[in-house]
């Protein structure tokens, strides 16, 4: 595991320098747990507080995101079925 990077941003503001920290990501588990749960994989969308796993729902094709800290199959299934819930109750 490599060590947090620190990483100095002025594009997003000119007249400022942002710094933050990021840990490694784990793509390969992540895209796993992911696919494991049956899935379709997107990718990771990288905050500056927190990244965001994205994921197609392999029914309704709805891409849902889940907090990369909380990334298990089971997560990623129970994710997949609030999103299912969701859709039903628009539709009713």
């Amino acid at each position: 595991m490599t060590a947090p990077q620190s990483v100095s941003d002025s594009s997003i503001h000119p007249h400022r320098v942002l710094k933050f920290t990021t840990a490694p990501i784990d793509l390969a588990y992540l895209r796993s747990a992911v696919e494991e749960a049956g899935a379709g994989w997107v990718g990771v969308q990288e905050g500056r507080r927190e990244c965001l796993v994205l994921f197609n729902d392999p029914v309704s094709h709805n891409t849902i995101a889940i907090r990369e800290a909380d990334v298990t199959p089971a997560a990623v299934r129970a994710k997949i079925q609030e999103s299912r819930e969701r859709l039903s109750r628009a539709h009713s």
